[in-house]
């Protein structure tokens, strides 16, 4: 789970999300599928963390295997929910995922297997996020980790990576994270 000094990584199966520590706070990057939440919870108590420590919940983008259960930790722990400002529409809907491409691969071993996984860990019961804030490229956040926010858009309008500059670190989504050479 521990990627480096104060990152962690939750890998559940092709779906990764992130947890990022600074000083005792928590930055959640990412938040899987609902039934994603009790891993979530059984590893910030396998880091000596609890709910009460998270400050903040940032989304790479808006598609609902990242959006999972960012709404329930944002109920649950007062903590703030940031996303691109292209993005906003689509992580205050349920179910935003690109159905097209998902259902017309659905053949491949790979595609059915995501679905699956999906469908098994709460996709259809995908609440949206009812609270926002917006950022933008560049923008450094106040959050613990003080990541920098790099639009990359692609996947959706309003994809992005984020940067930390303390740590020579890029997190982005379904990557492992990448360290700088500079």
């Amino acid at each position: 789970m521990k990627i480096l000094p104060g990152i962690f990584k939750f890998d559940t199966g092709p779906f990764n999300w992130y947890i990022l520590e600074e000083a005792g706070r928590i930055t959640l990057i990412d938040a899987g599928f609902p039934g994603h939440y009790s891993i979530f919870i059984a590893g910030l108590k396998e880091i000596g963390k609890s709910i009460e420590d998270v400050d903040a919940i940032i989304l790479t983008h808006a598609h609902a295997d990242h959006t999972g259960f960012a709404e329930r930790l944002r109920r649950e722990s007062n903590a703030t929910v940031y996303i691109h400002r292209d993005d906003k529409a689509g992580v205050t809907r349920p179910l935003n995922l690109p159905w097209y491409g998902l259902l017309s691969n659905a053949w491949r071993t790979y595609t059915r297997s995501m679905l699956v996984h999906a469908t098994w860990n709460g996709v259809f019961q995908l609440p949206s996020v009812s609270k926002v804030t917006v950022f933008e490229h560049g923008d450094i956040l106040e959050v613990p980790g003080r990541p920098q926010v790099l639009h990359v858009p692609g996947h959706t309008p309003g994809e992005v990576c984020f940067f930390l500059p303390e740590r020579q670190v890029a997190v982005r989504r379904q990557l492992d994270i990448r360290i700088s050479d500079n």
